[in-house]
């Protein structure tokens, strides 16, 4: 049984440091890079509908025009049936793209 543990042990060794082919510091940094700056994108996106969201209530509010909710609803409505989960997905696919691309371009 303990000869089974170190033969496991010796294989998960060998896995990480032999047949493991780790990124290079500069895709690292590469997509780090990439994924914060979508992060920031998106961010800004989320605060400007937010922000957009916010005036148009206050809007009604004060108002009390019934009109400008149903336009609200009708502008947002695309906006806000997407769950946020659309969004860390597209940032996903877009970051694994970019890497395969860079990948691509540095073995050719």
């Amino acid at each position: 049984m303990i000869k089974r543990i170190f033969l496991f042990l010796q294989e998960v060794r060998k896995e990480l440091f032999e047949r493991t082919t780790w990124p290079s510091r500069d895709e690292v940094l590469n997509a780090t890079s990439f994924v914060v700056f979508s992060l920031i994108l998106i961010s800004l996106f989320l605060f400007g509908i937010d922000y957009v969201a916010n005036w148009g209530v206050q809007l009604m509010v004060v108002a009390k025009v019934d009109f400008f909710r149903g336009i609200l609803d009708w502008l947002m409505e695309p906006i806000l049936g997407l769950p946020w989960r659309f969004f860390i997905f597209l940032t996903i696919i877009v970051a694994v793209f970019y890497l395969f691309g860079k990948i691509k371009k540095r073995l050719s």
